[in-house]
């Protein structure tokens, strides 16, 4: 799927969804103004039929990273241009369920590891299943931890806590004693016309991840429009 701009021929059963999600890992953003963006993502899980190793996605998804596992909600839809797409309702990061994929995920951004396996198998054995949860909550949990390599336990501790999970161009904002992450959009400034995008972090505990939800607020910090799921990275 090198040439993004040419439709791809599918099998006749591949057709048009219903709301359904996907999970894969984002290999390169096409295209970004504002929220919306374009991506080409390598499929890894699916809850309909694919038949490509990469899918075009599309939707009001905010800030992402190339190189990071996203699920992803929305539907297959057939552009009248580009052929069948998946146009984006939201989506959450995969975050490491086990310690292979903890060691990949700090590798991939740049955190080198003096013993990648045995400090990922450390954290996992000490904090159980709950691991990324209680990490991303609070990075100083690391220091309970025992058996990591030399250094990695401050390098663990020092990558998550520098990691955001949210979008980089925004910036907290508190209203009516509720704080918000505010959005820097081209065509709707903070409180332009006295409206503002934000958006919050929540817990899903069904899914195990971080989810964001965003929505329009007004001066006194009511929603103008209601929180909806979305985006990321949270």
């Amino acid at each position: 799927m090198a040439n993004f701009n040419q439709p791809v021929t599918h099998r006749e059963s591949v057709q048009p969804t219903g709301p359904t999600s996907f999970i894969g890992k984002v290999k390169v953003v096409i295209f970004e103004r504002g929220l919306f963006r374009i991506l080409a993502v390598r499929v890894e899980e699916t809850n309909f039929e694919w038949d490509q190793e990469e899918i075009t996605v599309k939707g009001q998804l905010g800030d992402v990273v190339e190189g990071d596992r996203y699920e992803f909600e929305g539907r297959v839809v057939d552009d009248k241009r580009y052929g069948l797409q998946f146009a984006s309702t939201g989506a959450h990061v995969v975050l490491p369920q086990n310690p292979a994929q903890l060691a990949t995920f700090v590798k991939f951004h740049g955190v080198h590891l003096h013993a990648p396996k045995k400090s990922s198998q450390a954290v996992f054995k000490a904090l159980g299943d709950q691991a990324m949860k209680q990490v991303t909550d609070d990075p100083n949990v690391l220091k309970e931890v025992e058996g990591f390599g030399i250094g990695d336990q401050q390098r663990l501790i020092d990558f998550f806590t520098r990691l955001d999970f949210g979008n980089t161009t925004g910036k907290i904002i508190q209203i009516g004693g509720s704080k918000y992450e505010e959005y820097c959009l081209p065509d709707l400034r903070p409180f332009n016309q006295g409206l503002a995008m934000v958006k919050m972090r929540q817990w899903n505990d069904d899914t195990q991840q971080y989810e964001g939800l965003w929505g329009a607020i007004n001066t006194k910090g009511q929603f103008v429009i209601e929180p909806a799921y979305t985006n990321f990275r949270v």
